[in-house]
């Protein structure tokens, strides 16, 4: 299990274009953390909803867009509250050992927590089974955020 993790990790290090930063993994398009998206209108519109550069913030050594001057002030005063679990990666594939983009229409708000995934069609299987996929990513996100590759998302 440990090996097919690490080979994973190598493999998107390798497979995927360099974003440095210093905090934990990040999924970044362009640099921007969500390709754009504003995390906070999963909450209050719950919907997805591309961001103003205009409105930004640093967090975690990212760059996020907002839609609003309110919502990058929510994210702002909490974080934690609005930035998405596991950096942002599928939360499907965490429990699989993988980071892998995302699609910013895949969500789920599930026990006032933010989680994306791959594809809509990934997201049906992760919600038939949430709590087993959360258990299992639990460990894999502790090592795979540890590693602090160079990971960012191709661009589309």
């Amino acid at each position: 299990m440990v090996l097919r993790l690490l080979a994973s990790i190598a493999f998107v290090a390798l497979a995927l274009a360099p974003s440095v930063f210093a905090g934990e993994a990040q999924f970044q398009v362009g640099g921007v953390a969500l390709g754009g998206y504003d995390p906070v209108s999963y909450f209050r519109k719950q919907r997805a909803e591309r961001g103003n550069p205009e409105y930004h913030h640093r967090y975690n050594d990212t760059t996020w867009h907002f839609a609003s001057e309110l919502h990058r002030d929510l994210f702002a005063e909490d974080p934690q509250q609005y930035a998405p679990q596991y950096g942002g990666f599928c939360a499907y594939a965490i429990g699989q050992g993988q980071l892998v983009p995302v699609d910013p229409y895949a969500w789920t708000i599930h026990a006032d927590k933010l989680y994306l995934n791959y594809s809509t069609r990934v997201r049906e299987a992760w919600r038939a089974d949430i709590e087993g996929y959360l258990e299992l990513a639990a460990d894999n996100w502790e090592i795979l955020r540890r590693f602090n590759l160079p990971l960012a998302a191709p661009e589309k």
